[in-house]
């Protein structure tokens, strides 16, 4: 499904990345969200930390947008970051259920 406008389609991820502007960030972040709160969802089962971790991966998206290396796509560098950050999550649930016995 694409759902691109014709002034994002024109900008790709990386313009838009760059771009310095809140509003083409939030492009990105309309663009990719939904399916990367999927993914953590599945991953975690639990709706609060599903959004924490993409919030937590757009955050610092935006903080390092001037030094992140996207090698092939926006996406599948969002995707992999947001996989790293579930299982951090999971370490994290992890370690409070170990401190709470």
């Amino acid at each position: 499904m694409d759902d691109h406008s014709p002034i994002d389609t024109f900008l790709g991820d990386s313009a838009l990345l760059r771009s310095d502007d809140e509003r083409n960030f939030r492009l990105l972040y309309d663009r990719y969200w939904k399916d990367l709160y999927q993914k953590a969802m599945s991953r975690l089962d639990n709706s609060s930390d599903a959004e924490e971790v993409v919030q937590d991966v757009f955050v610092s998206l935006w903080n390092n947008r001037y030094s992140v290396v996207v090698d092939e796509s926006l996406r599948a560098y969002l995707f992999t970051a947001v996989k790293y950050a579930v299982i951090k999550r999971y370490k994290e649930n992890r370690q409070e259920d170990e401190l709470s016995l």
